[in-house]
């Protein structure tokens, strides 16, 4: 059997990736997390499965395991840190990094390392700076892959979206979910336009990547389709069947910063889900488990 670790796996992507591998008998999945910033709730499916071990500490803390697969999720999506000291930010991504590259060579690890590139806020110059910041990120990890000479990969997600997402996620399709089911207004500074993936799409591609060779260090598991947030607002309140009103305060529209690169790798990592049926399963989500 493959012995698979991911970090952070009480959050969004890692619970929902933990339980997609699950399904696949030949994997044991060890889950780390020391709930600073999710859930155990998350994993209240995984924790009968006896094919799945929680490992609750903090990713600086030795581990004495070896792994054949390691996903570190841990640490890579806190923002508001970044917020309050964008110093703090990349040194704690880093040095959580530091850790687990060093259980990866010790393991002989393949080491899958996720790039959060989407925008969590409405003030357009954070983002800007966040967008910088992990761009300097994606440098430090590309050199600390190329002197450790690892058998690592750098995935970059953008605007992730479907179940498991929590209440106090920051990002809008929580905050528009939110407020649609209390028929409270949404208001956003200014419409933008983002690239949408869902969840399953996402994690197929991660067990994709685990098993296939490919030559890029850095990939990209984005959706290409464009779509205004205001668009996706408006399929919510469909949805939602709610009354709630759209303002926003300004009329800038802008584009996203990021585009995807039009790649060929070895194997298909394309998203097939559409935006429609996606945003549709995580108001679903969000109805069975905050309005049922």
């Amino acid at each position: 059997m493959d012995k698979i670790l991911i970090t952070g796996v009480a959050g969004f992507i890692g619970s929902n990736l933990a339980e997609h591998l699950l399904k696949n008998e030949k994997y044991l999945v060890y889950g780390l997390d020391n709930f600073s910033c999710s859930t155990i709730s998350n994993l209240y499916p995984l924790l009968k499965n006896p094919r799945f071990t929680l490992l609750e500490q903090n990713v600086s803390n030795e581990i004495n395991q070896t792994f054949d697969v390691i996903f570190h999720f841990a640490g890579n999506g806190d923002f508001k840190l970044y917020k309050d000291n964008k110093y703090d930010y990349i040194l704690e991504l880093i040095e959580n990094t530091k850790s687990i590259i060093n259980l990866a060579m010790q393991s002989g690890s393949k080491l899958i390392i996720p790039l959060i590139i989407e925008n969590s806020n409405e003030n357009y110059n954070d983002f800007q700076k966040l967008y910088c910041a992990n761009n300097l990120i994606k440098e430090l990890y590309c050199e600390l892959i190329e002197n450790n000479k690892l058998n690592a990969k750098l995935v970059y997600l953008d605007y992730v979206y479907g179940k498991n997402m929590q209440k106090n996620d920051l990002r809008f399709i929580n905050n528009a979910i939110l407020n649609a089911f209390e028929n409270k207004p949404i208001t956003h500074e200014y419409d933008e336009c983002f690239y949408f993936t869902y969840i399953d799409d996402v994690v197929q591609n991660l067990e994709k990547i685990m098993n296939n060779y490919i030559e890029s260090t850095c990939i990209e598991l984005v959706n290409n389709s464009l779509y205004l947030k205001s668009d996706i607002i408006r399929l919510i309140l469909n949805y939602a069947k709610s009354d709630s009103k759209i303002d926003f305060l300004t009329d800038k529209e802008f584009q996203p910063t990021f585009k995807p690169a039009k790649k060929n790798y070895e194997i298909d990592l394309s998203c097939n889900t559409s935006v429609l049926e996606g945003i549709l399963q995580t108001v679903k989500h969000y109805k069975l488990i905050y309005f049922s």
